[in-house]
């Protein structure tokens, strides 16, 4: 860590702020839910060659996701 980073928290704590691990701050969590889970399932029933990279970029998901949702959620 850098002493800038240092003194960047070290203010904030004297002010009273929150130091709390920010990083990712800017992603938002996406949430796996049924309808979404649903609708990935209908898109291989329709297509069963459709790759996970199409998949993510159709609905705006990481790659991981979709796999997460393909192996953990419909068992594919």
């Amino acid at each position: 860590m850098k002493k800038t980073q240092i003194y960047a928290i070290m203010k904030t704590v004297k002010k009273g702020g929150d130091v709390s691990d920010n990083r990712g701050k800017g992603k938002e969590a996406t949430k796996r839910t049924t309808s979404l889970i649903n609708d990935i399932a209908a898109e291989i029933q329709k297509d069963a060659r459709v790759t996970i990279r199409t998949l993510a970029g159709a609905y705006g998901l990481s790659k991981d996701t979709i796999h997460k949702i393909l192996i953990e959620d419909t068992g594919l």
